[in-house]
């Protein structure tokens, strides 16, 4: 263990944009989480953020002892390249790919990695580009910003000031278009609604000379895949060399044959270890199918990207290794050893384990959800992934559960439900914030997700009694919430 553990600390943050940052006055980030392990909190908050594990803190300090002994002797930036290098090699052995298969780039976050998509398709069509996703309430918030060529957040990963919103250095002919998956009152739209805008959507595109990057979110922040993914193979079909897809994977609520089913089919694949892994936030990475790969590595990136990316976070062999700042992010090497840890151990656990612990405990969330009249479930749809070839698999069990709290049958406001979200952190008890769904008697509606997180599936996969104490803390969590909900209700009344 390292002599100073307030150098790991301070490492852990460093390195990202402003949703890293911890304040002054509390020691935490945005989303009110600090640097330190958090071990006795009631960890489901993975849909949002996570603390980092003990384990991973330790693994955290044990490499940066090496590191700092490596840096202090050689040359800081090739043991960077180096590993990082290392970490796209553990990504791949984690995720079942030979070398081969998939390239990887490293970034800071998934809203980064919507960027350098764009960035990439726009170089390589020498056209505009026009990136398709999901409204904000099921996808990250800058994530429509950063496709369309502007600053998600006042400082990106160089630290330098910029105006949020403004566009980026050389972005130009990039633009983002969402389309709604809900409706008003959140409810999900059908299908064949959403097939149609995406129909308009792109023909319009291409009649105005654009590519088209279409964004299919598997899993979404309330736990959809959308949108459905026989309407995403058959857009693909259609437009064919007009349109590329790009799975928002940043949740990572998936399994090693998943991953490698949609790189099979030609899908740029974002992941991040700070969603459903639990490492601390801040840590993506872009898996490039070889299909695409061999002419992406090519092509010349814009000036601005500069901001978001260093050449050793990209392979060697490609151009942007070559164009962009040397810059090396030691923070971001850190955050991704910390969930490197927490997702090899999960898939060290058979296959079989994996899916007793998750069917389970959603057996015991949706029940508790269904029973207690607190609570109102949202509307979701089961996962399915037959369009590429999975029909069975321990990641198509729901980990994520989004609910509305209610007294005497009135759903709660967006306003009580974040009050009540950071009383519960308060009290340690740790759940995903609350995310926009719609209105609810004229008022905005706002949903907590209870969600389940790699690290909880290792501990409960051991034992029967490791299962048995998980669910016994859900049910306490809600517990929590519901009881939380009377009193708000009472006291707003």
């Amino acid at each position: 263990m390292i002599a100073d553990r307030a150098d790991v600390l301070k490492l852990l943050v460093a390195g990202g944009d402003d949703r890293l940052t911890l304040a002054a006055e509390t020691n935490l980030n945005m989303y009110g989480y600090g640097a330190s392990p958090a071990p006795d909190d009631l960890a489901f908050s993975s849909s949002t953020a996570s603390a980092i594990s003990a384990r991973s803190f330790a693994a955290v300090c044990y490499r940066f002892d090496t590191l700092r002994t490596d840096v202090e002797t050689g040359n800081a930036t090739a043991i960077y390249a180096a590993e990082i290098e290392h970490v796209r090699d553990r990504l791949r052995r984690a995720f079942g790919l030979a070398k081969p298969e998939a390239e990887i780039v490293i970034a800071a976050s998934g809203t980064d990695l919507h960027l350098i998509v764009a960035a990439l398709m726009r170089a390589r069509q020498n056209r505009p580009v026009l990136t398709i996703s999901l409204t904000g309430s099921e996808t990250g918030s800058g994530v429509g910003l950063a496709a369309g060529g502007c600053h998600a957040m006042p400082h990106p990963v160089s630290g330098r000031k910029v105006a949020k919103g403004e566009p980026i250095a050389d972005a130009t002919g990039l633009a983002s278009l969402a389309v709604p998956v809900r409706d008003a009152d959140g409810e999900l739209r059908p299908d064949e609604c959403v097939a149609a805008d995406l129909v308009a959507a792109i023909e319009q595109a291409v009649r105005d000379g654009m590519h088209c990057v279409l964004v299919a979110t598997d899993v979404s922040k309330t736990g959809l895949i959308a949108p459905d993914l026989a309407t995403v193979f058959a857009l693909k079909a259609h437009f064919s060399d007009r349109l590329d897809i790009l799975v928002d994977a940043c949740q990572l609520r998936m399994a090693p044959d998943t991953i490698r089913a949609y790189l099979t089919r030609g899908c740029l694949v974002a992941v991040t270890g700070s969603k459903f892994v639990a490492g601390p936030i801040f840590s993506g990475a872009l898996l490039v199918p070889a299909v695409l790969a061999a002419n992406l590595r090519h092509v010349p990136l814009m000036r601005g990207l500069g901001d978001y990316s260093g050449s050793g976070d990209w392979p060697l062999n490609w151009e942007a290794a070559k164009s962009l700042p040397r810059r090396r992010n030691f923070g971001l090497l850190l955050r991704w050893q910390a969930a490197l840890v927490e997702l090899e151990a999960m898939l060290d656990r058979h296959p079989l384990k994996l899916g007793w612990v998750t069917m389970r405990f959603a057996d015991a969330v949706e029940t508790r959800l269904k029973s207690d009249p607190r609570f109102v479930s949202i509307p979701s749809r089961r996962l399915d992934r037959s369009a590429i070839g999975l029909t069975s698999g321990h990641d198509l069990t729901p980990t994520i559960f989004p609910f509305f709290l209610a007294r005497g049958g009135k759903i709660l406001s967006a306003q009580e439900m974040s009050a009540i979200y950071l009383q519960l952190a308060a009290v340690g008890v740790r759940l995903g914030q609350p995310v926009a769904i719609g209105q609810r008697d004229g008022q905005p509606a706002a949903a907590l997700r209870l969600c389940l997180s790699a690290p909880l599936i290792s501990a409960a996969a051991d034992c029967e009694t490791g299962l048995d104490r998980l669910v016994r803390d859900a049910m306490t969590a809600l517990d929590r919430a519901g009881d939380l909900a009377e009193a708000r209700a009472a006291e707003v009344a």
